[in-house]
């Protein structure tokens, strides 16, 4: 029997996908922007995809996956650049997009799942109090919160608040160990830098605790230059 084959004889009720097809897609990010790594990267995929939807499933995946020495690569929604939630080492994506609730909204403080899309969030948050997340990437729409922690570093935003690693930027974050006995950690302050910008190698992220701020009415503007000389002019 294959490691994947007793991976999911142990996972039970928590879906599993390994049609080649599916699993491919969840095995890319936007590497592909760049040439070298098109190149180099290509050819990675997984050999299963776990899509958790609780937090147990999340600490029931990495036991097995521990027991089995079936290797994890913790995904959100994909939308690095640079190969992050790709699995070099084949084995499972473990894919935290449908651990997307929003369970607080409140003065300055929002807490939710992992998965929740960064679009969804200012919907969200805009519709009950007028407030929004200090700072956002330009992918705002598409990117998951837990992915812009794990792999982001600033945005929209850092001129006034600073890089995301900086303190008050991340309220708290809850993580899950890849052990034998895999521990929930609630990290706050400057812990929560162990698995801010960790891509998933020191934890993988299943709740958020981010600050918010009061609304700006952002304007989007697009400028174009005919050249370097005139854009810097």
């Amino acid at each position: 029997m294959s490691q994947i084959d007793q991976l999911s004889l142990r996972l039970g009720g928590i879906s599993l996908i390994t049609n080649e097809k599916a699993v491919r897609a969840k095995s890319r990010d936007f590497f592909w922007y760049s040439p070298v790594l098109k190149g180099a990267l290509d050819h990675v995929t997984a050999q299963a995809v776990v899509m958790a939807q609780t937090e147990d499933d999340v600490v029931r995946t990495l036991a097995a996956c521990f027991e089995l020495d079936i290797p994890v690569t913790p995904r959100g929604s994909g939308t690095g650049n640079y190969g992050q939630a790709m699995p070099i080492a084949g084995g499972v994506v473990l894919d935290t997009s449908l651990m997307n609730a929003i369970t607080r909204i409140d003065d300055g403080v929002l807490i939710c799942g992992p998965g929740a899309l960064m679009g969804d969030i200012e919907t969200a948050t805009l519709a009950a109090t007028r407030q929004e997340l200090r700072m956002h990437p330009s992918t705002r729409e598409t990117a998951s919160i837990g992915g812009f922690i794990a792999g982001g570093s600033g945005g929209v935003g850092s001129v006034r608040w600073g890089m995301l690693h900086e303190p008050g930027n991340i309220r708290s974050v809850r993580v899950a160990t890849m052990e034998a006995r895999p521990r929930l950690i609630d990290l706050t302050g400057l812990d929560i830098n162990n698995v801010h910008h960790a891509y998933g190698v020191t934890g993988v992220i299943t709740e958020v605790e981010m600050p918010l701020v009061k609304a700006e009415d952002w304007v989007e503007i697009l400028l174009t230059f005919d050249d370097w000389q005139a854009c810097v002019a």
